[in-house]
This record gives structure tokens, sequence and C-alpha cells, in this order.
């Protein structure tokens, strides 16, 4: 009996296919997300509209704090049309220590939010994220905001600003 191998579109037709579709994004769908390990702080980073961003944690005395990413995404906001995206990724660098941060868009500039959860170890307020919006060398106006998610698993907003060039900037942690 010869197997036959089907085109891609039969394969994928009458499935749901995440990659076809927009779904919205359920936070804490991981019970092991619930949880901060110890030393840890969470933050959620938020840059709209979605362009090249760079970050990085100090502390107050300079030092580089160690992130890691739990989960990047690109999510809708403000009742918005779905967009064209040809790539996203967020991630942080460099290797088993890692320092920086970022999201990288193609193109350019995507209006959806870019957002990507961290945890940062050793972060208390005082500490200052240091960052880039690569997409704002021709003035594009992004805004940055980070929420922390406080030990009974509450989001509260601690920073909003808005960026309109390419310079590296400094922002306080409250």
């Amino acid at each position: 009996m010869s197997k036959t191998k089907k085109s891609a579109a039969s394969r994928t037709s009458g499935r749901n296919n995440p990659l076809t579709k927009q779904t919205p994004t359920k936070r804490r769908a991981d019970p092991a997300l619930a949880t901060l390990p110890p030393g840890m702080v969470r933050h959620i980073l938020a840059v709209q509209p979605a362009t090249g961003f760079e970050y990085r944690y100090v502390s107050s005395a300079g030092a580089a704090r160690v992130i890691h990413l739990e989960r990047g995404a690109l999510e809708l906001r403000g009742g918005g049309e779905p967009a064209a995206v040809a790539a996203f990724r967020a991630g942080v660098f460099p290797g088993e220590n890692p320092t920086r941060g970022g999201f990288f868009t193609s193109p350019d500039s995507i209006p959806l939010s870019a957002e990507a959860t961290l945890l940062i170890e050793g972060g208390v307020s005082g500490d200052s994220i240091i960052c880039r919006s690569l997409g704002s060398f021709d003035g594009l106006k992004v805004t940055l905001r980070i929420f922390r998610e406080d030990e009974g698993g509450g989001i509260s907003r601690i920073l909003q600003e808005d960026i309109e060039d390419a310079n590296e900037h400094t922002f306080p942690i409250p």
C-alpha cells in the first residue's frame, strides 16, 4: 500500500491553525507563572507601536541585572485591526546570564503592542531601565510601559514614558 503525500493546503484545511487567525492571549495559563522564584521580581514591559527596541536593567549602583524572558508576544490593544507581521522576536542575551533584552520586528513599526514578561534577579525600586527605540530613528513616537506584579499576584503600572528618538534613555524604576 503506497502512501501519498498531501499538499500543505490539504494538510492544514479543516484544522484550527493558530497562525492563520488571531486569538486572545490568556495570561496565567501556566500555573508555574503564578509564583515568583525567590529573589526575583516580575515585570511586563510593553512597547507600542511594536518596533525594534533594546533594554537592560541596572541597579542603583550601576550593576547589570540578570533578566529572564518568560514570554514575548504581540498584543492587539485599543480595539485596533490585526496587522500584517512578517517577523517578531522577543529575546534576552547574552548566553547563560542575560543582561540585555529586545524586540525585533518586521516591518519596522507594527500597530500592535510588543510585550515581554520578564523575571529580574534582585530587582528593586531604585533600579533603572536603560532603553533605546530602534524604530524611532525617524521620529516615531513609541510609548514604553512597565508593569510590576506584587506578591499577591496583582499587576500595576509603575512607569510610562514616550520616546521619539533613537537615543539611549534611562528611566528610574519606582
